[in-house]
C-alpha cells in the first residue's frame, strides 16, 4: 500500500517492509527553489511542481553523501558523464578509506590518491587508492566515453606505473598522469618530471580524440621536453605543457615561461589546449597578445597551443596590482 502522510512524505508498505520517500527538493540554476510535492489521485502517486522556467534545467530531488575514512580526505575533482554516472577523485590519509575494488585497495603510505565511480543514484560502483609509499596528491580529473584520467604530484619512488613514458621517479616532486578504464582498471600511468620540483602540477584534460594534456609548473632544468616550443628552463619556475596520445606515448612537451616565475593553474582542451596561470616575468613569450607587457607585480596569463605544440597566441592579462587566474 502507499500513502502520503501529513508531512508530505510518501510511504510505501509491503508485508514487513516500509519505505519512506521525503518530499522532494527541486530547484533551478541560481539555486531558486521550486515547490514540489507528492500527490495521490485515483490510486496513482505523482509529483506536482510549482511555477518554473521551462527553458532552464530543473533538478528534482538530488542526492548527497559523505565518503571517506577516519583520517583526512580531500576531494579534488568531480565529473559527471552524460548517463548520470559520477567520477570523483582526491587524496586521502585514511587507512580505512572505503576502497573496495580496482588496482589498489589499501593505502600504500602517507597521502594516496583515491578514485571512485558512483551510479546516477549515488551508489558506489568501484573505489580505489592510487599511490606509493610517500606523498601522492591529486589535482584534477577528466573523463570521456571510455576512460577517466587523473593528474597530480608524487614524492613516491614506487608509484604504480604501467606502460609509462617515464617509469622512474626523478626527484623532488614529480608530476604524474594515470588513465583508468570506466570499470576502474588501470590502463597506463607515468611520472613526468625532472630532478627538482614539479610541485602543484597535475592539471589534466582530454580532447575529442582521447589525447591527454598534462600541465603544471617546474623548477627542473632537466624536465623531459620533446618537440618543444621552449626547450629550456628560462627562470626560477616555468610552466609546462605535455601531450600524451591515448596509449600513453608522449607526443610533445614544452616549457613555457620567462626569466622569473610562472604557475599554471588551469587547463582546457578542445581542438587546441589553453592554459591559464600567473607570472612575475616581464619577458613571457608572447604571440598575438591582447596585452604585451606585465602591468605590475603578478599578472595573469593565457596561452593557446595547437595539437602539434605550436604557440597559437599568448597574452598577459592584468593591472598594476596582483592577479591570479584559475
Amino acid at each position: 500500500s502507499s500513502s502520503i502522510n501529513a508531512d508530505g512524505v510518501l510511504v510505501v508498505s509491503a508485508d514487513r517492509f516500509r519505505i519512506e520517500e521525503s518530499q522532494p527538493y527541486s530547484y533551478q540554476v541560481g539555486g531558486k527553489g521550486i515547490e514540489s510535492a507528492w500527490i495521490q489521485e485515483r490510486g496513482e502517486i505523482r509529483l506536482t511542481l510549482g511555477e518554473y522556467c521551462e527553458t532552464k534545467a530543473l533538478i528534482i530531488d538530488p542526492w548527497a553523501s559523505f565518503y571517506g575514512g577516519s583520517d583526512t580526505d580531500r576531494g579534488k575533482g568531480l565529473k559527471a558523464a552524460s548517463n548520470g554516472e559520477v567520477y570523483y577523485a582526491g587524496e586521502t590519509q585514511s587507512l580505512d578509506f572505503p576502497a573496495f575494488s580496482g588496482p589498489q585497495t589499501s593505502n600504500a603510505g602517507g597521502h594516496d590518491v583515491f578514485l571512485m565511480k558512483l551510479s546516477s543514484n549515488g551508489t558506489p560502483a568501484w573505489s580505489t587508492y592510487y599511490g606509493g609509499s610517500a606523498q601522492d596528491l591529486c589535482l584534477s580529473l577528466d573523463i570521456n566515453g571510455n576512460s577517466v584520467v587523473v593528474g597530480g604530484q608524487s614524492q613516491s619512488q614506487n608509484l604504480p606505473v604501467y606502460g609509462a613514458h617515464q617509469s622512474n621517479y626523478a626527484g623532488g616532486t614529480d608530476a604524474f598522469i594515470a588513465r583508468f578504464a570506466l570499470n576502474g582498471s588501470i590502463i597506463w600511468a607515468s611520472y613526468l618530471g625532472g630532478t627538482s620540483s614539479e610541485a602543484g602540477s597535475g592539471n589534466v584534460c582530454l580532447d575529442a580524440a582521447g589525447n591527454i594534456y598534462l600541465t603544471g609548473q617546474t623548477k627542473s632544468s632537466d624536465f623531459p621536453v620533446l618537440n618543444a616550443f621552449q626547450d629550456s628552463l628560462a627562470g626560477v619556475q616555468d610552466g609546462f605543457v605535455a601531450k600524451f596520445n591515448v596509449t600513453g606515448i608522449l607526443q610533445w612537451s614544452t616549457y613555457y615561461g620567462g626569466s622569473d616565475e610562472e604557475r599554471v593553474s588551469g587547463t582546457s582542451g578542445g581542438t587546441n589546449v589553453v592554459i591559464v596561470g600567473t607570472t612575475l616575468s616581464t619577458d613571457l613569450p608572447l604571440t598575438n597578445a591582447v596585452q604585451n607587457s606585465n602591468a605590475g607585480a603578478r599578472d595573469a596569463f593565457l596561452a593557446e597551443f595547437t595539437t602539434l605544440g605550436t604557440l597559437q597566441w599568448s597574452t598577459y592579462y592584468g593591472g598594476s596590482s596582483g592577479e591570479w587566474a584559475w
